[in-house]
């Protein structure tokens, strides 16, 4: 304790440090106990002043399992100063573990013998930094992953167009026939009506083209449905075979009964009406399993002596064709849902950049900025208008060294980290506005990769650290 007040018993250099937005703790003792911690220290640990004089492990016991501890009693054992970027220290707020991220720097400070006697202790938090290259980060990844998805979803669709089409141009035709088929079915019903003659009388006509139609075609009689006649192209829709002439429709195919297709059959015999479904669901057993089929059909009453006797059934499968267009519709639907994942992602994005209290910048790989949040245009005197045509090197900002004197375009920290790939942390230079005051600005830098790991741009954090920088310069001045 003593050494710690033989070396600092100026109140003026306290004063800075407690003045400084520079988080300062000072470590007195190798026990670590807290001797000094300025307001931004405290609100960093969300302590109060009361905890000054504590073991720094008992004041904020959650880091007990964390590193700190440790590094900073080693720090003390060496003399080797500490330091350290976007680390993640837990910390309790409202009864609860928080993570936050800080650079931090463990000086310890030594007296004439070579002894150190107290440990410096800053730090600055980066979390929003953090924040911002991750959700810059998870936004590249994001998109990277929409975007395959996307791509894929369009050759789906354009693969359902293709097949689509190829099966419309088969089913076109199919309708042709079966436009044929009802003017040759109609003409034999009005000549049976108008003659007033029984199927027997004109049986071979009409069992020729039941036989000869080129869709699935049958004839089905009386109050139970009875095949009457029933062509292959029939047969082979419903997976049976010519045994079933004779048996009623509902004895063979039970797992019509309930179906909206078969109370139209019987509507129309009831009725004598014609009955009409397009792409409309009949589920029936194929090889054993009841599946979901689509079919386009027609019932037309049959006549004899201008009663009603049975139905004509005429029947067009389209079930590619449906579940081609359902395929469609829910690639369409799915790029829709992606399209718009991909906008939220964007504006959660937007929301926490907009509001961070620090300049973000996302740079090409030319050095042009194609994005600044609202505190980067702030901070360099922008507008929104303005941030797609400008780069990091334009003259009109005058950037410095923190000398004053100019800054060469290569030595730049958006310059350094695009010529070396590698990040850049807390590297201050000065600008100078056209019609302002100058500003001093600590740079933290990062490259951003294509999936070939060429670069492909940059993303630079941006703080306005003025006053830090003249707090500093006394501190040094009256150290010095």
């Amino acid at each position: 304790m003593s050494a710690y007040s033989d070396n600092f018993n100026d109140r003026l250099l306290l004063d800075i440090l407690q003045l400084s937005k520079d988080a300062t703790a000072i470590y007195s003792d190798s026990e670590l106990t807290i001797q000094f911690a300025n307001a931004a220290m405290l609100g960093i640990w969300r302590k109060e002043a009361s905890i000054i004089g504590m073991h720094l492990e008992n004041a904020i016991p959650e880091i007990k399992d964390q590193p700190f501890i440790e590094l900073l009693k080693n720090a003390w054992r060496t003399g080797e100063t500490y330091e350290a970027r976007d680390t993640r220290a837990d910390l309790m707020v409202n009864g609860k573990l928080e993570p936050f991220y800080f650079d931090f720097v463990y000086r310890p400070l030594k007296n004439e013998e070579g002894k150190v006697f107290c440990i410096l202790h800053t730090a600055t938090e980066v979390s929003d930094r953090i924040m911002a290259w991750k959700a810059v980060a998870d936004r590249e990844e994001s998109e990277k992953r929409l975007m395959l998805q996307l791509a894929a979803s369009n050759e789906e669709l354009q693969a359902s167009n293709e097949d689509l089409a190829i099966l419309n141009k088969e089913y076109q035709a199919t309708n042709a026939s079966l436009k044929q088929l009802n003017s040759a079915y109609n003409l034999l019903i009005k000549q049976l009506n108008e003659n007033n003659i029984t199927l027997g009388e004109s049986g071979k006509s009409f069992r020729a083209l039941i036989e000869q139609a080129p869709v699935a075609m049958m004839l089905v009689k009386g109050a139970d449905l009875r095949i009457e006649m029933i062509n292959a192209g029939m047969l082979e829709l419903i997976g049976k075979d010519s045994s079933v002439t004779g048996k009623g429709l509902f004895e063979e195919m039970p797992e019509l009964w309930g179906q909206p297709p078969a109370e139209m059959l019987f509507a129309t015999f009831r009725t004598g009406k014609i009955n009409r479904g397009e792409s409309k669901q009949v589920n029936l057993y194929r090889n054993g399993e009841l599946k979901a089929c689509y079919f386009d059909f027609t019932y037309a009453p049959f006549l004899e002596n201008g009663i009603v006797t049975g139905v004509i059934d005429i029947a067009v499968e389209v079930t590619e064709q449906v579940l081609s267009r359902m395929q469609k519709d829910q690639i369409i639907a799915e790029k829709t849902a992606l399209e718009d994942t991909l906008r939220k992602s964007e504006q959660r994005l937007q929301g926490i950049l907009d509001t961070m209290a620090e300049g973000v910048g996302i740079t090409d790989a030319t050095g042009k900025l194609i994005y600044a949040n609202r505190m980067a245009q702030e901070i360099f005197g922008l507008t929104e208008n303005e941030t797609n045509v400008q780069s990091y090197n334009d003259p009109q900002w005058h950037n410095l060294r923190i000398d004053g004197s100019p800054l060469a375009d290569n030595e730049h920290p958006m310059a350094i980290m695009m010529r070396t790939g590698k990040p850049i942390y807390d590297h201050e230079i000065a600008i100078q506005p056209p019609d302002g005051e100058r500003k001093y600005i600590s740079v933290n830098a990062a490259p951003i990769f294509n999936e070939e790991g060429e670069l492909t741009g940059g993303i630079g954090t941006f703080m306005n650290v003025t006053s830090r920088r003249l707090i500093t310069q006394q501190k040094d001045d009256f150290i010095s």
